[in-house]
C-alpha cells in the first residue's frame, strides 16, 4: 500500500471485468452480469462505490468488494456450473 493514505494502489483498481475476475474463487465462478447487478441494487446491498467513473466505464477497489463480499450472504455460480 502506498505511504500517502491519499494514494492508491494500482494493482487494487478493476473495471467491472477484472472485479468479476478477482472476485472468482477456486470453486466459484462470479461473472460480470453479478457484478453489474449488485452495483445497480446498490441502494438496497449497500455494495462499494466505484473510485472513479469515466465515460468508458468505472474503476473500483478489488479490497473494498473482497471485503463487501465477505460480509454478505451471496453466492457466486459453481464453476461447474457456469
Amino acid at each position: 500500500m502506498p505511504k500517502n493514505k491519499n494514494l492508491v494502489d494500482p494493482d487494487d483498481l478493476a473495471g467491472v471485468a477484472e472485479l468479476a475476475e478477482q472476485l472468482s474463487t477456486e470453486g466459484h465462478t462470479v461473472a460480470t452480469t453479478n457484478v453489474t447487478t449488485w452495483m445497480s441494487r446498490r441502494a438496497t446491498n449497500h455494495s462499494p462505490e466505484p473510485i472513479k467513473s469515466f465515460r468508458m466505464g468505472t474503476v473500483h477497489s478489488i479490497s473494498a468488494w473482497k471485503r463487501w463480499m465477505a460480509t454478505q450472504a451471496v453466492t457466486a455460480s459453481p464453476k461447474d456450473q457456469a
